[in-house]
């Protein structure tokens, strides 16, 4: 299977076609795509899904695309895409099975498809317009480009869902002219009217109405997500032709980052705008409308990975529960297809990478998101960057050993994560914790649902997550295949947590009381793992597992469980080669 880059000769943006034609049954099909651009794809007019080309990744990689649409007759494969206006391209490859499973036909890209310009599209100030009403060119055959090699490689599936505004924030009417902007405070409705906005809130039967009878003035609606969403900007709506609907896209208060337009033509019409957004705060200007139409969706189709969050941890004190929720929530705000640092094209800053990864390691056991980083990005040439890019390596690996980092100057979370990494690395796990609940702590009871949100920061910002799961809890896979649970006890008396592994969760709860040491840890693999059990302040502890005696006057009393063992001078270490549940007493 071998396809060829194709595009249009003149047009920027671009509807991609061939018509298919089948007989006998039909079970589907697959499609990988790659572009220059954003794009959708379309089977007989059902959107299956869309690309974002290099905006999702540091070079335009294969996406895959379920052909569950296809039937038997005649089909009509649709692609609209959206160049950067110089070497734009889109290659496509694929194949459709027939009812016994085999392979029926090859799809791609070259001289058989079709093209044409999409005249409707525009580039505006601050962002691009579309206007469906408008004649678009001739069919054309497509010409072949040059195009780059697309990367392979495997991210998680996204899955696209609606996300409605919680709360209509601001309403009134403004100037209809010029670029939309931000207003704090707008006019009264006068020549313009808005009637059920609270419409715009969910699904369901009834529409917010919309008119605008002075072509000079606009209705004005501020929608607050409660979030930061990231996805593409959708309308559902009756029109009439010739209608305008500005989006303005905001993350913040008062400044507009991004800025969509769409023109209307008659009837019912789902648009779904193919560039990647990121906002809290969507402005709705609608002008030009002196009848009403209705909106039956004003939303951002979030585009996210669906990765189960399986670990945990909890000491006393009730913020810790909360600076999980908030890591958590954090790591699913920037992990797409890729983490996302900050809005745009992917930043390849493998030092915060890193941290992402070992969270997202610790708390989901997600490989995929970093080798996704790892495929789409370039080995760097900076020598600090490369050992993190090198460390990043091992965690797609599913090998957690330490960091490679020193402490850490500076102000933000990141500095705090590497400094509390380092301080953990020396033993002082007192000073470590004692510096997350300064760090993290306060932020808690500040708005906002991630840590990147509470700090008023554009870019992601990583919790503490790992740090407490690898060293409080101490579990850790070695680069030999390992799993470690050296806890480090921090001057807490007890912490209980579980941990996603490559090799299944570990589940810990130890306690500290009156000089012993108590352990119950399930471990799910039948691998070899060490429990590093500390002596306390005991010379010749008495070690049981299970309640049998293991270990007493530094002399080994082997049993099924555990027949190997380590003297360490604060530690000992139980050896286990068997999934279960195991008791630890060291008295």
């Amino acid at each position: 299977m071998r396809s060829q880059a194709i595009w249009h000769p003149t047009a920027r943006a671009v509807r991609i076609r061939q018509i298919i034609k089948l007989s006998g049954t039909v079970n589907g099909g697959t499609l990988r795509c790659a572009a220059s651009g954003p794009y959708a794809v379309y089977v007989n007019g059902v959107r299956v899904g869309c690309g974002l080309g290099p905006d999702v990744a540091d070079v335009a990689g294969w996406e895959r695309f379920e052909l569950s649409a296809l039937q038997t007759g005649e089909n009509a494969l649709v692609v609209f895409a959206v160049g950067e206006g110089a070497e734009d391209w889109f290659r496509a490859e694929g194949e459709i099975e027939g009812s016994d499973g085999a392979t029926t036909r090859e799809l791609n890209t070259g001289a058989p498809w079709e093209v044409q310009s999409v005249d409707g599209w525009q580039a505006m100030e601050g962002g691009s317009a579309y206007a469906p009403a408008v004649q678009s060119g001739d069919w054309v055959g497509a010409v072949e480009v040059a195009g780059l090699e697309p990367r392979d490689w495997a991210p998680l599936q996204t899955i696209e869902e609606d996300v409605w505004a919680r709360a209509v924030a601001a309403f009134g009417e403004v100037a209809s002219s010029g670029p939309v902007e931000w207003v704090e405070f707008p006019e009264q409705m006068q020549t313009a009217k808005c009637v059920r906005r609270e419409a715009l809130l969910a699904a369901g039967k009834i529409r917010a109405q919309v008119q605008a009878r002075d072509e000079s003035r606009a209705a004005y609606l501020l929608l607050d997500f409660g979030r930061v969403v990231s996805g593409l900007a959708r309308l559902r709506l009756r029109g009439r032709a010739g209608a305008v609907v500005d989006l303005g896209l905001a993350q913040e208060r008062g400044t507009i980052t991004a800025r969509l337009r769409y023109v209307c033509e008659d009837g019912v019409q789902d648009w779904t705008f193919p560039p990647l957004v990121a906002c809290r705060y969507m402005v709705v200007r609608v002008g030009l409308c002196p009848e009403e139409i209705e909106f039956d969706c004003v939303s951002i189709m979030e585009r996210r990975v669906d990765v189960a969050v399986r670990g945990h941890f909890e000491t006393e004190g009730e913020i810790w529960a909360r600076i999980g929720l908030v890591g958590a929530q954090s790591l699913a705000a920037c992990r797409r297809q890729v983490y996302a640092l900050e809005p745009g094209r992917p930043v390849y800053d493998w030092r915060k990478l890193c941290a992402l990864a070992l969270n997202d390691l610790y708390a989901t056991g997600n490989v995929a998101t970093a080798q996704a980083m790892l495929a789409s990005g370039d080995e760097p040439a900076d020598a600090v960057q490369a050992s993190y890019h090198a460390r990043l390596i091992e965690l797609a690996q599913g090998r957690m050993g330490d960091i490679v980092a020193g402490a850490e100057r500076g102000d933000d979370l990141w500095s705090a994560f590497f400094a509390i990494e380092a301080l953990w690395q020396a033993g002082d796990g007192e000073q470590a914790l004692t510096l997350i609940e300064k760090t993290w702590g306060r932020l808690l009871d500040r708005s906002g649902r991630t840590w990147g949100e509470k700090v008023g920061s554009r870019e992601a910002q990583p919790g503490p997550d790992a740090l407490l799961a690898a060293y409080m809890l101490g579990v850790r896979t070695r680069p030999d295949g390992v799993v470690e649970i050296r806890p480090q006890l921090a001057g807490r008396e007890r912490a209980e947590g579980r941990v996603a592994t490559p090799y299944g969760d570990v589940a810990i709860r130890w306690g500290a009381y009156g000089g012993g040491f108590s352990l119950r840890a399930t471990v799910a693999h039948d691998g070899e793992t060490h429990m590093a059990v500390p002596r306390r302040d005991k010379k010749f502890p008495q070690i049981a597992v299970n309640g049998e005696t293991v270990w007493r006057n530094e002399k080994v009393y082997p049993n099924f469980l555990v027949q190997e063992f380590a003297s360490e001078e604060e530690r000992v270490v139980l050896v286990v080669r068997k999934a279960g549940e195991y008791e630890v007493e060291v008295k």
